[in-house]
């Protein structure tokens, strides 16, 4: 038995819009509590953008597990000797690993386990916060390095589905760890603190929206796929240049 999930450009784009409609919905809604209930919307931690326990967590994280079965999708649709077949697989794991970071909080465990090493608070920013940054960027520059020789083919072959995934991990990266950063140097009291936080969770939440509209679009056009030739430049047109 075997299923196949048929969709166009134009649904992901809707789904991409929906998803990060309702990102901004729940910014809303944590900046109208705030502004009725004051710094007592901490103790609200079903809309608290700055807990880990809100629906805002629960949104990022199912938001990027979808990213990652887009991914996985890809690969599996996309016929044998597609050159990005497995870093397509590659990124789904990534993507599934990242969900279940935002959805039970692992970041935050290993910076409160990092906090009892010897040593540690050289490496940690504001009141003991951000250990898992150097893990994290020692990771991404591994993926980085992995992927790198596959950009070029996604620029000539994939080149509307490349900006909006490099688009959508920037806002991800500017809002995970730009604002992150800035963030722990805030008192949590401040109103600037608040203003942080919405910038910082709108900044995931769409990021996920581009990087979930680019993977369902890289499923589409990747059904079809390229030969593996169309990725290894033959001899002969490597000598005519």
């Amino acid at each position: 038995m075997e299923t196949t999930i048929r969709y166009t450009s134009r649904d992901a784009r809707n789904l991409a819009l929906l998803m990060a409609g309702g990102g901004l919905v729940l910014v809303l809604a944590y900046g109208a509590l705030r502004a009725v209930l004051g710094d007592s919307v901490s103790k609200i931690d079903l809309f608290n953008l700055d807990s880990d326990t809100s629906l805002a967590a629960w949104f990022s994280s199912m938001q990027l597990l979808l990213v990652g079965v887009a991914f996985w999708l890809a690969a599996r649709q996309s016929p044998a000797g597609y050159p990005l077949k497995w870093p397509f697989r590659l990124a789904s794991l990534v993507f599934v690993l990242v969900s279940a970071d935002e959805g039970i909080a692992i970041h935050e465990r290993l910076t409160f386990q990092a906090k009892n090493l010897p040593g540690a608070q050289r490496f940690l920013f504001g009141d003991g916060h951000g250990a898992w940054i150097w893990l994290y960027l020692a990771a991404g520059l591994v993926l980085a390095a992995v992927g790198l020789r596959y950009v070029w083919f996604l620029w000539r072959y994939h080149r509307m589905e490349l900006f909006f995934m490099l688009l959508g991990a920037g806002a991800t990266g500017l809002g995970a760890v730009g604002l992150e950063l800035i963030g722990y140097s805030i008192p949590a009291g401040d109103s600037i603190y608040f203003v942080e936080v919405i910038f910082e969770e709108l900044l995931e939440m769409w990021g996920g929206s581009l990087l979930l509209y680019a993977a369902l679009r890289l499923e589409i056009v990747a059904a079809p796929g390229l030969s593996a030739s169309a990725f290894t430049p033959s001899p002969s047109a490597g000598a005519g240049q």
